[in-house]
């Protein structure tokens, strides 16, 4: 079974069929108002995700056997967003440099770097080394400094909101820090 998530589109597909109860795929095209194969390939992608069952068969026009099939009880799982899955891996690390951040939350290294040092800019994170250039494994470690909670600080070049706390913050007036 595969354990990719669905996308906005998939969960549709999705509510659409669970609202049909039992279905066939010409019950899907009907509803959705899509062709036969786009109807066939949704109910095919989304039985190999383990969200849709076959549960039987029932006779169609001219005596043709069409399978039915109903989704399953199984949960949907929504996508974090980047920036979250970072946040996730800096409560849990503590200590970090940019590439094992970028391993552990399965995202790119330049939006580590992008949004580690918008934490360092508000606060939330300070540089511990700066680590040895050239050599293997000499990346610049950090420290998570605020941990104020599981949601993500949002953070830009001019305002940090961290719905943990309700806090919103604005960079002053002359000031190049936030």
């Amino acid at each position: 079974m595969d354990h990719k998530k669905l996308s906005v589109t998939a969960e549709c597909q999705l509510a659409v069929m669970r609202e049909l109860g039992q279905f066939t795929r010409y019950d899907v095209m009907r509803k959705l108002d899509v062709s036969r194969t786009h109807a066939q390939t949704m109910v095919n992608r989304l039985r190999r995700k383990g969200y849709v069952e076959e549960v039987g068969f029932t006779e169609g026009r001219l005596k043709k056997r069409l399978k039915v099939f109903q989704v399953t009880s199984k949960p949907i799982d929504l996508a974090l967003p980047a920036r979250q899955k970072i946040w996730n891996t800096l409560r849990i690390c503590r200590a970090f440099t940019k590439p094992e951040v970028c391993a552990a939350a399965d995202v790119s290294m330049a939006l580590v770097s992008r949004y580690v040092n918008e934490l360092i800019r508000w606060g939330y994170v300070r540089k511990v080394n700066n680590g040895r250039p050239g050599e293997v494994a000499g990346y610049a470690r950090y420290r998570l400094l605020r941990n104020t909670g599981p949601d993500y600080p949002r953070v830009a070049p001019q305002t940090c909101s961290d719905p943990n706390i309700g806090e919103v913050r604005k960079v002053e007036a002359g000031s190049c820090n936030g």
